[in-house]
């Protein structure tokens, strides 16, 4: 099992971009973890002349994004991200992307935000209970960003699910944005952006 890239190269930029000299292979059994920065959402690109993912392997993104709210203080406590789970008294709501987050008992869901034709940010998190220490919510999943010159073959799996809220809201589902000539999938390939359920029937929205 294994990942194979014929050149590796890291630029700068507002996500960064790794340059891929060649095909990047993605083996059954094999994994490529994409992490968002937790506080301001940036993450690689990753490109290539050519991607292929086998079935069993892919890239994982879940919760990867946009920080869980986690109550260190006693008081409310919100995710993060532009669509941030709500932090109330007793309970917190889900974090919004594509659509808006789960509301709870006292407080509306995460808003809505992001361009569904371009979608370049990861999941916001969900909101934690507010009254009650180390009471948190769902990280966000990632953004899978692929940037590929000639063909992906997908067989596997691109998946940046949100994390189920501990308590209370959960995180948003992140993106998957490709950019290639041309797209080819097998029977078991998946692409998965959903929301992480939250506890006490508050979920966040999907990706």
């Amino acid at each position: 099992n294994a990942i194979t890239a014929e050149k590796l190269e890291l630029a700068d930029g507002i996500h960064g971009r790794l340059q891929i000299g060649g095909r990047l292979q993605i083996d059954s059994g094999s994994w490529l973890y994409t992490i968002s920065e937790p506080l301001s959402g940036s993450v690689l690109k990753l490109a290539a002349s050519e991607v292929v993912i086998a079935e069993g392997g892919g890239i994982n993104a879940n919760g990867s994004g946009y920080r869980r709210g986690i109550n260190t203080t006693g008081r409310d406590m919100a995710g993060l991200g532009p669509g941030g789970g709500i932090g109330a008294t007793g309970d917190g709501s889900g974090g919004g992307y594509g659509g808006r987050g789960g509301r709870s008992k006292n407080a509306s869901g995460g808003n809505v935000y992001g361009d569904p034709l371009w979608p370049l940010q990861p999941g916001s998190g969900g909101a934690g209970r507010g009254g009650y220490l180390g009471m948190a919510g769902g990280n966000g999943g990632g953004l899978i960003w692929l940037e590929v010159d000639g063909k992906i073959t997908l067989d596997g799996t691109l998946t940046a699910n949100g994390n189920v809220g501990q308590h209370h809201g959960g995180g948003s589902g992140g993106a998957i944005f490709i950019e290639c000539r041309k797209l080819l999938g097998g029977e078991e390939a998946l692409l998965s952006v959903a929301g992480g359920n939250g506890s006490s029937g508050t979920a966040g929205s999907n990706g």
